[in-house]
């Protein structure tokens, strides 16, 4: 039998990284809802419409300072998070472009996974410097050392809002490239090179791909209807950042195993044209095997 094409990457590397990505995507969903809940069952915060209040003309600011002082006391902890949430999408890619090279990067849903992913990765450092700049001077300019008074102190939350609105689009379309990314695998796993990966990944990454799309669609209507569809919009990105999407991450991780190197020769990777799978068959758990050949 014909020795397979030598890898175009370090696939122990890749198979790491998804492992770690996994962790770290885990770890910032966990701190997502503690911190959520956390003010949920703050019993001195102001609710909506109280906070909303404080901008008439004769309203209480007491809700404005409540909202910067927790800001600011939450922030350096939200920074961390933020670096750990952006680094372990950075170390998704590594992984998924071993997947794809795995299912031939003659498909063109290997060429849009691999593209989303990056796209995606762009996207959430840009949020995150945005993000920590905005932070940094608006907690800085509402803090004891400038003394804001009643209508200052409103423009300037305002501001930030407004803010916070003109990206909404921007930082709303890493759900959107995850669904992609995602409904792509799944094509490629379902019907480009079915048996490659089990079955259970490709509609695993179906439910991923849809959920997030709903979830992007969700992030752009809040203003409807804040509250709820703010509820129903962090129950959605929980479901997928706790649990969904670490899976699918450590079963690409387990997968890159099969094929990890014993050596420093590297890993048998697949790129072989559609149609010639004569090789592969499926262990007990899915995983592509190569079939001994018969005389």
């Amino acid at each position: 039998m014909a020795s397979p094409p030598a890898p175009r990457v370090n696939v122990s590397l890749a198979k790491y990284s998804a492992y770690v990505a996994a962790v770290l995507g885990f770890a910032a969903t966990v701190f997502i809802i503690l911190r959520s809940t956390a003010a949920a069952s703050d019993e001195t915060s102001c609710n909506f419409q109280a906070f909303r209040d404080a901008f008439q003309p004769t309203g209480d600011t007491t809700c404005i300072h409540k909202f910067w002082d927790a800001q600011r006391a939450s922030f350096p902890l939200s920074l961390t998070f933020d670096i750990v949430e952006a680094f372990g999408t950075f170390l998704t890619i590594p992984a998924v472009f071993t997947l794809c090279e795995m299912y031939g990067w003659h498909f063109v849903e290997s060429k849009v996974m691999a593209t989303a992913f990056a796209v995606q990765l762009g996207t959430n450092f840009l949020e995150f410097t945005v993000r920590a700049g905005e932070r940094g001077v608006t907690d800085w300019l509402t803090g004891p050392s400038w003394n804001l008074h009643a209508d200052q102190l409103r423009s300037i939350t305002l501001s930030y809002i407004q803010q916070q609105g003109q990206f909404t689009w921007l930082f709303a379309m890493d759900e959107l490239l995850l669904g992609i990314a995602l409904l792509a695998a799944a094509v490629l796993g379902l019907s480009r090179r079915p048996g490659l990966m089990p079955a259970w990944f490709s509609w695993l990454s179906v439910v991923i791909g849809v959920i997030a799309i709903i979830n992007f669609g969700l992030e752009l209507g809040r203003l409807g209807a804040w509250q709820t569809l703010s509820l129903v919009a962090g129950i959605t990105a929980a479901a997928v950042g706790f649990i969904l999407f670490p899976i699918w991450l450590i079963a690409v991780g387990c997968y890159l195993e099969v094929y990890a190197p014993s050596d420093s020769r590297g890993a048998p990777l697949m790129d072989e044209p559609e149609g010639d799978h004569s090789g592969l068959s499926t262990s007990g758990v899915g995983l592509a095997t190569e079939e001994p050949e018969t005389v």
